[in-house]
């Protein structure tokens, strides 16, 4: 039973709901201009981590890579200037924007060895393991 009206509508529907002055709408996400976090996929190899970041429209030289006290840090500060030395844009959506990554590494990782490439979109960071960690693997079963 809706509280403001004092009935109960159908399949939760409310009038006023629809045109956004019901009391208790959900606050809704705000879309931040640019991409927010580039998603990252990792994948565990037998001898090295490889992580993958999507970050389509950047050059490589807009990546800046460092490692600080066993944190990978991957940023990228691409900003729009605004000043129009660019094509004037009819439509735009989307412009990529500058972001920070980090990720914690486990001791082992090799940092001497770690590497980066950018193709197509996709930035690949190869984290090497120390010869002498070996992991342990053991299958669950579900009962």
């Amino acid at each position: 039973m809706c509280y403001k009206t004092g009935y109960h509508h159908k399949w939760g529907y409310h009038p006023k709901y629809h045109y956004g002055t019901h009391p208790r709408k959900y606050k809704r996400r705000k879309f931040r201009a640019g991409w927010g976090f580039p998603p990252v996929n990792v994948q565990e190899l037998d001898e090295s981590y490889e992580l993958f970041l999507y970050a389509p429209g950047l050059g490589k030289e807009d990546f800046n890579i460092r490692l600080r006290d066993n944190i990978l840090i991957i940023e990228v500060d691409k900003k729009d200037d605004g000043k129009g030395n660019g094509p004037i844009w009819l439509r735009k959506e989307f412009s990529p924007s500058g972001f920070k990554r980090r990720f914690e590494l486990n001791e082992s990782i090799d940092p001497e060895k770690i590497t980066a490439k950018y193709e197509d979109g996709m930035l690949q960071v190869s984290l090497p393991k120390k010869p002498d960690f070996h992991t342990s693997r053991k299958d669950i079963t579900v009962e």
